[in-house]
């Protein structure tokens, strides 16, 4: 009866611990809140900051910009000229593109 009860003893931690091995591969690799799933959304959430970060420092020199050419008119013809090729009646305008 002993040998019995030593022999299930050992079988039934192998099936805790056969349970919690296939329990630890489960919420790791195969569930949908995974680890792997986790460090990739780590991964997408760091380069959206970026992007956040890139796109917040052009709309603050866009700003500045807007204030330097609403402040002076000359700046702002002579920005318009060269940006959009404006020019005034009577007047040619020669684009020259470098190789």
């Amino acid at each position: 009866m002993l040998r019995l009860k030593a022999k299930y003893r050992i079988t039934s931690r192998f099936a805790f611990f056969s349970v919690f091995v296939g329990f630890l591969f489960w919420s790791f690799f195969l569930d949908s809140h995974s680890y792997i799933a986790f460090k990739r959304h780590e991964k997408e959430l760091k380069q959206l900051k970026r992007v956040h970060e890139q796109h917040r420092i052009s709309i603050e020199k866009n700003r500045q910009r807007l204030k330097e050419l609403s402040e002076n008119n000359g700046d702002l013809e002579k920005y318009a000229r060269e940006r959009f090729y404006m020019k005034k009646r009577h007047e040619k305008v020669f684009v020259v593109m470098e190789e």
